[in-house]
């Protein structure tokens, strides 16, 4: 097997959809907005508690709208919006409902603190129809889908064990 014939990539969307970012923390500044600049997703706008955080962010990533509220951000939206959802688990109660019925959303992990607070998530979602998901991060890093390939082709023989480190360089 040739090494140029691995696939390392996951297809990217022809039509990406606009980004609301809800939160402006760390893994927001750090990962989401740096992965959604080299992939060329529209980032539409950005809330967070702390406005000045969201306006360094807007700043920092070329994003159009600072939102005063979550509220704001939820009735600027456009109708195919993705939400990405970058908050604390305590506080997904009681934003998620803020949300529009049927929306896309990615929820940073984890989905609750434990799993009495996940299936009150998952409920939530359920009933507002979200088209939910909690973010994975790495499933789709090419290092990942280069090795699920290998060992799902058998290129690497019978797999007994594996220990992976990650050093992130967004």
């Amino acid at each position: 097997m040739k090494y140029d014939s691995i696939p390392q990539s996951h297809p990217l969307p022809e039509t990406p959809r606009p980004i609301v970012a809800i939160g402006a923390g760390g893994i927001v500044r750090d990962a989401h907005q740096p992965a959604y600049r080299k992939a060329g997703f529209p980032v539409h706008g950005i809330f967070d508690l702390e406005k000045s955080r969201a306006a360094d962010l807007a700043s920092s990533f070329d994003i159009p709208r600072v939102y005063d509220s979550v509220e704001a951000a939820v009735d600027d939206a456009p109708a195919e919006a993705i939400f990405d959802v970058a908050v604390p688990a305590s506080a997904l109660p009681d934003l998620l409902p803020h949300l529009p019925d049927e929306a896309s959303v990615l929820i940073q992990k984890p989905l609750g603190e434990n799993l009495a607070e996940a299936i009150v998530l998952r409920d939530l979602c359920r009933t507002k129809r979200l088209t939910a998901a909690v973010n994975f991060q790495q499933r789709f890093a090419p290092f990942v889908i280069a090795a699920r390939h290998l060992i799902e082709t058998g290129a690497i023989g019978e797999l007994h064990s594996l220990d992976l480190r990650v050093t992130v360089h967004t």
